[in-house]
């Protein structure tokens, strides 16, 4: 594990509630079951290198920690407003029906995600192939969709399940429907509204 990652691991275990509690369990095998494992890549790269030197991000009053249930995935989140004011979304497609997650983007904000084993890391595609769905292998836990992962220029939208303060967003989601956008229409979309990630390994 990173020097970095070994930071913000403790960054995360500081945290009482850095991690989903026993009423949030959901069931890992329901989860995996739905990724078809044609479309499950392990080999593709998932990130562009970082510089494990970088100063660590200090936590704020809108800075929220989370991850997955095992405790693999983590994440950071900066928000530029607090979270009941976020607006939450939700989308027709096949795998939000299947998982039930609640969307956030802030295009004012960043998306940080590192894990102890980059090895139980799943990046999914489907459709048009346009982004990764990361979804931590043990447990099961869809984090967030990131697009253009290798490049600098990243941007996610996460879902809110995974975070630890999940509780004070509390916007009902909006459902959106995409089917029929184009490719040059989706990634325009995404520029504009998904917020900048980085992806620490």
């Amino acid at each position: 594990m990173s020097e970095l990652g070994q930071k913000r691991r403790l960054t995360a275990l500081a945290s009482p509630s850095a991690y989903p509690t026993k009423a949030d369990v959901v069931s890992a095998d329901h989860l995996v079951s739905e990724v078809p494992k044609h479309d499950i890549r392990p080999d593709r790269p998932l990130s562009r290198t970082v510089d494990i030197h970088a100063p660590v991000h200090s936590l704020s009053g809108m800075d929220h920690l989370g991850g997955c249930h095992c405790g693999n995935v983590h994440v950071q989140l900066r928000l530029s407003k607090p979270p009941e004011d976020n607006p939450l979304r939700a989308c027709t497609c096949s795998f939000c029906r299947s998982h039930s997650p609640r969307m956030l983007s802030d295009p004012e904000g960043l998306f940080e995600v590192w894990a102890d084993d980059w090895s139980l890391v799943q990046n999914y595609r489907f459709g048009t192939r346009t982004c990764d769905f990361l979804i931590c292998r043990r447990c099961g836990v869809f984090i967030a969709a990131v697009s253009d992962m290798t490049e600098a220029k990243a941007r996610a939208v996460v879902n809110v399940n995974c975070l630890s303060e999940r509780a004070r967003f509390t916007k009902t989601p909006t459902v959106h429907d995409f089917d029929g956008e184009t490719v040059e229409s989706r990634s325009s979309r995404r520029n504009a509204n998904w917020m900048p990630a980085t992806i620490l390994r």
